[in-house]
């Protein structure tokens, strides 16, 4: 019988070397993906501190931005009642100026129109500063004039409501498109900046040219003077033309020392102007009637003295007045004038053969004042001690007697009178003759 040969078996079980190769591949791959996700957390966890450091950078230079818009400083100026106004304001302008820095700054800081955007909102809210600024010293300003006496308040040069509202009784106000309104009663929203400041005092500039020239004409007045009336008018008209528009209309309606004793018409009876203003004295109907025309008659209100197309004609009619008002106070000093011994015993000068009666100032003593003032350099007058003096630039030189040559000193018309031995009263009267301008040139010592 013939041997069967033995068949091999399979084994179904498992191979312990199979088993023990595979479990050194996954742990040599679990080792490997776990030194990768652990590398894989690592970076997001870097990345997660870049970001962090970007984002506290990034907030730190808005920040920086946005501490550029603070309250204004001067909003402790002003009463409390105003502030919340202002604080809002701030706010608002604070949230936008913020939108746009952080727009500004993620874009690479390279958008121009949002830098000037935001460049735009600070100069804005500075400007609320000083807006507020003005607003308080105006109203030290205001009540400085109030008890100084400077203002007008009862004024028709300037609305004295408008500014009784926003200065003394502190009227709220509001910000609108970056300006500081306020809504006044019958005008709506005003601007301050619009009117900051145009609230008028006294002009006293026009103010002390009149009491200078009436001051003058009285001692002219007391020296037995000439009155130049056109000279005076004209000064008058300068001056208060000097001082523009607003300067002829607070002139018109404020009262001035320099005419307290002139005689006006009130009410049919003859008075002192005292502390009535030319436009109130118009406006009563006590000035002449040459004050008053076909357009601005008698009987009418003087309202249209401060409307500024008619600036030229008030100033022309309140310069007349106060000429008027001026040689009534040059009449004042002259009724007090007494005539020096001097004059009773030399009434009269011989010069170049020419008698001039020094008792009449205006054929006597203006004649000789011509007499000398109209010598061209170098012509020569013959003085009543029969002396000569020569014109010169600047005056006149004396003829030496002993060395019939002319001194070296030159002499106004004041000292060629001592010399000649008309007395210095005729000096002094000499020269105001030789400043009239009735006919007489001005003589320039």
């Amino acid at each position: 019988m013939a041997t069967r040969k033995k068949q091999n078996q399979i084994n179904y079980g498992p191979s312990a070397g199979i088993i023990s190769g595979e479990a050194a591949v996954y742990e040599a791959e679990s080792t490997a993906d776990n030194a990768g996700f652990d590398a894989a957390i690592e970076e997001v966890g870097n990345f997660i501190d870049t970001q962090n450091e970007k984002t506290k950078k990034f907030e730190d230079e808005l920040a920086t931005y946005t501490d550029d818009i603070q309250t204004p400083e001067n909003i402790y100026k002003i009463e409390k009642d105003n502030r919340p106004a202002v604080d809002a304001y701030v706010t608002e302008q604070t949230d936008a100026y913020a939108k746009l820095a952080e727009r500004y700054l993620k874009g690479g800081k390279t958008d121009r129109t949002l830098f000037r955007q935001m460049e735009e909102i600070k100069y804005n809210v500075s400007g609320i500063n000083d807006q507020l600024n003005t607003l308080q010293t105006s109203r030290v300003d205001y009540f400085d004039a109030i008890e100084t006496g400077e203002l007008i308040v009862d004024s028709k040069s300037y609305n004295a409501g408008m500014y009784g509202e926003m200065l003394t009784n502190k009227k709220p106000f509001k910000i609108v498109d970056d300006q500081i309104v306020f809504d006044i009663e019958g005008q709506g929203e005003v601007n301050y900046t619009d009117v900051a400041g145009k609230w008028n005092t006294k002009n006293n500039i026009g103010g002390a040219k009149v009491l200078e020239i009436t001051g003058g004409a009285y001692n002219l007045g007391l020296k037995n003077g000439v009155f130049d009336e056109d000279g005076t008018r004209t000064a008058y008209k300068e001056s208060f033309s000097n001082t523009g528009i607003e300067g002829i209309q607070t002139m018109a309606e404020q009262d001035v020392t320099g005419d307290d004793d002139y005689l006006v018409n009130i009410k049919g009876k003859k008075q002192k102007a005292g502390n009535l203003s030319f436009a109130k004295l118009w406006e009563m109907g006590a000035l002449d009637d040459k004050f008053y025309t076909d357009e601005f008659k008698k009987g009418a209100t003087n309202d249209w003295m401060f409307e500024n197309k008619n600036s030229k004609v008030v100033n022309a009619l309140m310069s007349q007045y106060y000429t008027d008002a001026t040689k009534s106070r040059f009449q004042d000093g002259k009724n007090k004038y007494v005539a020096p011994e001097s004059l009773t015993k030399t009434p009269k000068v011989v010069i170049n053969n020419m008698h001039y009666d020094m008792t009449d100032p205006n054929n006597g003593i203006v004649k000789l004042a011509n007499a000398f003032i109209e010598l061209e350099d170098g012509d020569e007058m013959k003085g009543s001690d029969g002396g000569l003096f020569k014109k010169v630039e600047g005056g006149y030189k004396k003829k030496n007697p002993m060395t019939l040559s002319y001194d070296e000193e030159i002499l106004t018309l004041k000292q060629v009178a001592g010399v000649d031995g008309w007395r210095t009263y005729f000096g002094d009267v000499m020269e105001l003759a030789a400043y009239n301008e009735n006919g007489v040139k001005k003589f320039k010592p």
